[in-house]
C-alpha cells in the first residue's frame, strides 16, 4: 500500500518490552498501545496509563480515512471501532479466526468465550462491514 502512495498507520498492542510505543518501519507508522498480557500473551488488555492516553490522543489527531481492523474480537479491535465511529468513519473488519480463543483452561476459556461474545456485540454497534478470510470465518 505504501508503494502505491497510501499512508499506512498500524495500531497494535505493545506485546513485548523491547518494542517502542511508536516507530516508522518501511514507511509505515506504528503505534503500540501498552497492555497487560493475559493468557500467555494471547489476550491483550489495554493498560490505560499516561502513555496509553497520550498515544490515543495522537492516533485521534491523525487524519485517518479508513479503519481496517483485523480481528479476533479483542479489546484493541473495539478501541479501533470506537475511534472510527467517533470520527464519523466506517470500520471494516476482517475476521481471521473461526473459533473462540482458548488458553486451555476450562474455567478461563468459559470466561473468555463470554467476553468475546460481549465484544462482538459492541463491535457490531460500531460497524456493519465484516469480511472473513474463509467461508467458515464469514459465517
Amino acid at each position: 500500500m505504501v508503494a502505491r502512495g497510501y499512508r499506512v498507520i498500524i495500531i497494535t498492542s505493545k506485546h513485548s518490552n523491547d518494542l517502542s510505543h511508536e516507530s516508522i518501519e518501511e514507511g509505515i507508522k506504528i503505534y503500540r498501545l501498552p497492555i497487560y498480557n493475559f493468557g500467555k500473551k494471547r489476550y491483550p488488555f489495554p493498560r490505560k496509563n499516561k502513555t496509553y492516553k497520550e498515544l490515543l490522543k495522537k492516533i485521534k489527531a491523525e487524519n485517518i480515512d479508513y479503519f481496517v481492523i483485523n480481528t479476533r474480537f479483542q479489546l484493541p479491535s473495539l478501541i479501533g471501532a470506537k475511534i472510527a465511529k467517533e470520527q464519523g468513519k466506517q470500520a471494516i473488519f476482517t475476521e481471521h479466526g473461526t473459533t473462540y480463543l482458548t488458553i486451555n483452561s476450562k474455567f478461563f476459556d468459559k470466561i473468555l468465550h463470554i467476553i468475546e461474545k460481549l465484544l462482538i456485540a459492541q463491535v457490531k454497534k460500531n460497524s456493519k462491514i465484516f469480511y472473513g478470510v474463509s467461508q467458515e470465518a464469514a459465517n
